[in-house]
């Protein structure tokens, strides 16, 4: 069960990561002006999921979390 959970994460933070890079890219800014809930929806995820994924590259210097806003900071 661990593996299959490891593996789903895994891949839904690199979607998640891909999807954050999109949006910057298409609005021409490091900053993204959404909420957890708009990205999860995207991702067909719940927000609870993305908010622990978003900590995690927060913690990792992916991202840098605000209110309603994701700034990247890793290119």
């Amino acid at each position: 069960m661990r593996t299959i959970d490891g593996i789903a994460f895994q891949m839904l933070d690199k979607r998640l990561l891909k999807l954050i890079r999109e949006h910057t890219r298409t609005q021409g800014s490091d900053t993204l002006q959404m909420t957890h809930q708009e990205l999860a929806n995207e991702l067909n995820s719940s927000r609870e999921v993305v908010s622990r994924l978003l900590k995690a590259m927060e913690k990792d210097g992916l991202v840098e979390l605000g209110r309603q806003r994701i700034k990247v900071l890793a290119p």
